[in-house]
């Protein structure tokens, strides 16, 4: 488990041509805390800072072959590198060496003989102002990051989600993709107040796994313990560990270093990060109002997608019912459908927006009978050659209801597919194996079997083994080659769960006309 709150010892490159000076150096700076790497030389310096870039640069200006002052101008031009801070030391403190270093970019310029408390402290003062650039430059790609990542979210079909499936990816864009990266935290917590609940989950890693704790409590629990490290507009910052009671109430597992934790609190969202691997301060702050924002926001566009698009398929599953007015017993042959198409594609390992939407476009695979004349619907036998061209027209007729919405696409494609045949035979466009749509072929598939077992005036009802076998042996009019072979060997490994959708919906279709029957009974 990665620990947080230990920053790693600042390194110093140290660069002179006289070994002695280097070592008097190297032993001032070791004394005070910091690790040390010499260079003897400006080319060696130059492959050491691109080797293993330090911390701070102690920089000699007079080096035979290549001077301080070159050395400086190089690292300063190259981008990669330019953030280091570079301390010129010279024995020549005329005030042209002092303008010609500092336009080069150096950031310091100590004249030898170098004291050892005026070195320690300028070194000190130094390394403290790049801490805080970096902290800020950090803070700044961060939400760099944050907004591409929004970017892409949003292109997300948000309604798929689930409310914790948005704070964890949020929460992922702060603690980072793997554990002990130097420049995330070592845990994030992040909670949303719902129905006077908070509702909140911490996430973290432990041996490289990431783990994520669910939890409830009251929301005034959390703002009880978050008060002693306010500093004001919902943000807190604590260079210790936590309290105790704040460690209980989110869960923080035991060995987990979660000191150094910073968090960003509204009415409704709450977001903490611990273990930061340096004291924090208010440069943390801004990545964390940011990830509330962003929760708020999907947050808000995520329930009302999801109203949308209840009252999106509500008008589907209408629309598509209409039939029942022309056809008695199509709005439970349709909710069969939609049940068994559900099914199969979970079976065949379809993705779960796909089965989501399939369950509701499969209702609408015959809605275009609509159009079809009353009397070709309810004709009591087998249609005439002329009818049957005209009942075949619910295909096309009903993709054209659908229209030319991209949202309609899967319901359009099973309305005008869903009779073509796998070995091209079928209709209305003769379409062959999987030019047909996927969601059309299971549609196929499972309309038949319904088909068979649903009582006509021209035919007899067939047994669940019977309609099996039909599938799986053909009778004629239905041949095995007009079927997807893998949906239909998977249909018919599935032929026991398939039973027991048939026998809830008709049980569920009985209950109903006998409570039907028993209201018209009693007026």
């Amino acid at each position: 488990m990665r620990g947080g709150g230990e920053a790693p010892m600042d390194r110093i490159l140290i660069v002179d041509d006289e070994p002695l000076i280097c070592k008097t150096l190297s032993g001032w700076l070791r004394e005070s805390g910091y690790e040390t790497t010499e260079a003897c030389s400006g080319g060696d310096a130059l492959k050491e800072v691109a080797q293993s870039p330090p911390d701070l640069i102690l920089l000699d200006l007079v080096m035979p072959n290549l001077s301080g002052l070159a050395v400086c101008q190089a690292l300063k031009r190259d981008e990669a590198v330019a953030r280091i801070p570079v301390v010129i030391l010279t024995g020549r403190g005329s005030s042209e060496d002092r303008i010609r270093c500092l336009d080069s970019g150096a950031d310091e310029f100590l004249s030898k003989p170098v004291e050892r408390e005026e070195l320690v402290a300028r070194v000190r003062s130094l390394l403290r102002a790049k801490h805080l650039s970096d902290r800020l430059l950090i803070s700044y790609y961060e939400i760099d990051k944050l907004s591409t990542f929004a970017e892409n979210f949003a292109g997300q079909i948000v309604a798929d989600l689930k409310a914790v499936d948005v704070a964890a990816s949020l929460a992922m864009q702060v603690l980072g993709p793997e554990p002990g990266l130097p420049n995330h935290p070592a845990a994030v917590w992040g909670g949303m107040v719902t129905g006077g609940r908070m509702f909140g989950i911490l996430f973290f890693y432990k041996e490289s796994q990431e783990c994520q704790v669910l939890m409830e409590f009251d929301p005034a629990e959390l703002e009880k313990c978050l008060q002693p490290f306010s500093r004001g507009e919902g943000q807190f910052i604590s260079k210790e560990p936590p309290l105790e009671q704040l460690s209980r109430l989110l869960r923080f597992p035991p060995g987990l270093a979660v000191n150094n934790f910073v968090g960003y609190a509204t009415d409704r969202f709450a977001v903490l990060a611990g273990g930061y691997p340096w004291e924090v301060g208010f440069y943390e702050l801004p990545l964390l109002r940011a990830i509330a924002k962003h929760w708020s926001v999907f947050e808000r566009i995520r329930f009302e997608t999801r109203q949308t698009e209840k009252a999106f398929s509500y008008t589907m599953e209408a629309l598509a019912m209409a039939a029942e007015f022309y056809d008695p017993g199509t709005a439970s042959h349709l909710k069969r459908v939609s049940a068994y198409a559900s099914h199969m594609a979970g079976v065949l390992g379809c993705e779960k927006k796909f089965v989501r939407w399939l369950t509701r476009c499969a209702l609408m695979h015959d809605v275009g009978k609509i159009t079809i004349p009353i009397g070709i619907t309810r004709k009591a036998g087998p249609l005439t050659v002329t009818e049957r061209a005209v009942m075949q027209r619910h295909t096309v007729h009903g993709a054209q209801i659908l229209g030319t919405s991209p949202h309609l696409a899967m319901a359009r494609n099973i309305a005008r597919s869903h009779h073509e045949n796998f070995d091209g035979t079928g209709y209305p466009d003769g379409s062959h194996g999987e030019e047909v749509s996927l969601e059309a072929r299971i549609v196929k598939v499972v309309d038949i079997y319904d088909a068979l077992r649903t009582p006509r005036s021209y035919k007899q009802v067939h047994s669940h083994e019977e309609a099996l076998r039909t599938l799986r042996e053909g009778d004629g009019r239905t041949l095995p080659e007009h079927l997807d072979p893998k949906i239909l060997n998977a249909f018919l490994d599935e032929h026991e769960r398939v039973q027991q959708i048939y026998d809830i919906h008709t049980e569920s279709l009985l209950k109903t006309q006998s409570e039907k029957r028993g209201s018209d009974e009693s007026l």
